[in-house]
């Protein structure tokens, strides 16, 4: 029997309080945002202790002056999730940069009231991606990078 996308999940969760709700969490995001994946990888927080987390990593939409863009994001998600909060941040790509402002800090770490106020089960992944696309059509976190400077073409390659 084939194994089910939430089965493979299940390993990624062994160290986690609460496992049937974060799949939930991570199922719900994922029906709504079909470009966020879970993942595993090293989590190292500010004060140089790692841990490894679950993570919904991609991008969601943002409306920006009546535009559609694709904000990277990463969700990491603490083994008390969903009673503790995810960790929020912005993942520019190499051809961007961050644009620290009220709501974005320089490491892209991203601080909204949503993420303050959170209680399970009123406070849901969803529900934070929404108030982040809510925030960033407001005031984009990234920025393309400026292209370098084209030369004109060489006019001896007209003959």
């Amino acid at each position: 029997m084939a194994q089910g996308p939430e089965d493979a999940l299940r390993p990624l969760m062994r160290n986690y309080r609460f496992r049937d709700l974060t799949l939930m969490e991570v199922r719900l995001a994922g029906a709504r945002y079909a470009e966020l994946h879970p993942g595993r990888d090293v989590y190292v927080a500010t004060n140089g202790i790692d841990k490894n987390l679950l993570h919904l990593s991609g991008t969601i939409p943002v409306i920006y002056e009546g535009v559609e863009y694709n904000m990277p994001v990463r969700l990491w998600l603490p083994e008390s999730f969903p009673y503790s909060p995810p960790l929020a941040f912005v993942q520019p790509t190499q051809d961007m940069i961050l644009n620290p402002g009220h709501h974005v800090d320089s490491r892209g770490r991203v601080y909204l009231p949503y993420l303050q106020h959170w209680t399970h089960p009123n406070s849901t992944t969803c529900g934070l991606l929404q108030a982040m696309a809510d925030v960033f059509a407001k005031e984009p976190p990234v920025s393309a990078l400026p292209r370098g400077p084209t030369s004109p073409p060489s006019y001896n390659s007209w003959q």
